[in-house]
């Protein structure tokens, strides 16, 4: 029965832009198509991204991949783009539907993924599509704002569903944020791709994620939907000013074919009103969103591939290796070569400067050794590598993978991070930081701009973020987890 519905389905798709007698022979496999979803919907299956995949009937995916070139393939360039930067696919797929998404963007054994559905017909199709990957898991689940319970009314049509929220009729549902489904799953805490598209709920799926969102800063592919939401403008003006308060700098905007609309910049509120303007008047139903954080700019050319090396040469109690990640793109120590070098827990106080996660390679074996404690505020990093160098484990330090660290957050942001870092693994002698070592360090971070080595605006980021280390250090050590 499956394999006469796919043929059927494949014959209204495979003339459907040509003329004459092919294209009326189309036509009428697409009419017959019609007829039997009038009495039924069953699963067929159907290429998609090179791979079989079974799919309601009724699902629309494959003619929009046949009829708009452009549909869905940015999702394969910005899995190409995170894997050629950072090595790997780390991603979480909300609104996971029939695993499509997974299809296109997963490459290799190294990439792993996270598919998150509530729809039962959608979630036992990518059951089936992702049995032969290892490396993804499922979970049949609602994602929202708050951690609870409600009863929805699902409202399915042409291979996409929406969930409403019904008072007593309906489907009851566990609701979660992604913050907490990330403490189910620890490996995706660090994810560097969040793709969301859940039919009108992912602005929703974004207050849920704020936690995940401020520490992984991960690519984030969101679905701006405006039918049935009345407060939709509003919902992407908080999004834009979220994201550029944690970090992020430009949004790439696109139509619902996959054509680029535009490349904007989260500070300026005028574009985003003038592309919510046209998209209202235009009559333009929803866009796709783009944001990829600019936190750490590789300088070196090859920049995997020396990380790669080094990691073929690490002896096997060396789990993690760290990299320069600085405001002027220099190693943090004067070096008289660029050797990478071997430390033990004895060395971290002389080191611990260079020892955070903002250019970082790990051992995924230490990582499910000891994975991170995400219930603390900040410094996770840093206590995990205490921990872990505790086991007789040792850690790398490698000078030639150096990055430019270009924190895009608000100046109130850096300047929390920076009193909140403050409060975390203080020495057992610890002394409030006084006015002439503040001086100091302001005087470090001005010379370094006057030399040209940094930006205005990056000074000024990590000037703020100098105050609000000084006036922390008055305070009480405090690593609870935030409110």
């Amino acid at each position: 029965m499956s394999s006469a519905l796919s043929f059927i389905y494949k014959q209204g798709l495979a003339f459907e832009n040509t003329g004459g007698l092919t294209k009326l022979r189309a036509k009428g496999f697409r009419f017959l198509r019609k007829l039997l979803l009038r009495m039924a919907d069953p699963c067929c299956k159907m290429e998609i991204w090179g791979r079989p995949m079974w799919m309601p009937f009724s699902h629309e995916l494959p003619g929009c991949l046949v009829r708009d070139r452009h549909y869905d393939r940015i999702l394969k360039r910005v899995a190409d783009f995170i894997r050629a930067s950072q090595g790997a696919v780390c991603g979480i797929d909300v609104g996971a539907n029939i695993g499509d998404t997974i299809a296109a963007s997963i490459k290799d054994g190294e990439d792993r993924f996270l598919g998150i559905e509530p729809n039962p017909i959608f979630f036992q199709c990518l059951t089936k599509n992702m049995a032969g990957f290892p490396n993804v898991q499922l979970l049949n689940a609602v994602c929202s704002t708050a951690d609870g319970s409600a009863t929805y009314r699902i409202r399915t049509a042409r291979g996409t569903a929406s969930f409403e929220e019904s008072g007593s009729e309906g489907l009851p549902v566990q609701t979660n944020r992604l913050d907490t489904i990330v403490t189910q799953f620890p490996e995706f805490n660090r994810c560097n791709f969040l793709k969301i598209d859940t039919d009108g709920h992912d602005f929703d799926v974004l207050r849920g994620a704020k936690r995940l969102i401020a520490g992984a800063k991960p690519a984030i592919l969101f679905e701006g939907e405006m039918r049935n939401n009345p407060d939709y403008i509003g919902d992407v003006l908080e999004a834009i000013q979220f994201f550029a308060a944690t970090g992020y700098r430009y949004a790439l905007v696109y139509d619902s074919c996959g054509e680029l609309f535009g490349i904007l910049k989260l500070n300026d509120t005028a574009a985003f009103i003038r592309m919510l303007f046209y998209q209202v008047t235009g009559g333009r139903c929803n866009f796709d969103v783009l944001v990829i954080s600019s936190h750490s700019i590789p300088v070196a050319a090859d920049f995997m591939e020396i990380y790669r090396r080094n990691m073929a040469q690490f002896p096997s109690d060396v789990v993690v290796g760290y990299a320069p990640a600085t405001i002027t793109g220099k190693s943090t120590f004067e070096e008289q070569n660029e050797q990478t070098r071997y430390f033990s827990r004895d060395d971290y106080e002389r080191v611990s400067t260079v020892c955070g996660n903002g250019n970082t390679i790990y051992r995924r074996s230490a990582w499910e050794e000891l994975p991170f404690d995400e219930t603390i505020r900040t410094a996770e990093d840093k206590i995990w590598l205490i921990e872990i160098t505790k086991r007789a484990h040792r850690f790398a330090y490698v000078p030639q993978a150096r990055t430019l660290n270009r924190n895009q957050a608000s100046l109130r942001y850096m300047f929390r991070k920076g009193y909140s870092d403050a409060l975390t693994l203080r020495k057992p002698d610890h002394k409030p930081m006084n006015f002439y070592q503040l001086g100091g360090a302001l005087k470090n971070l001005a010379k370094k701009r006057v030399r040209g080595e940094t930006d205005t605006s990056n000074w000024l980021r990590y000037s703020a973020h100098t105050f609000g280390q000084f006036f922390a250090s008055y305070r009480r050590e405090d690593n609870t987890p935030w409110k």
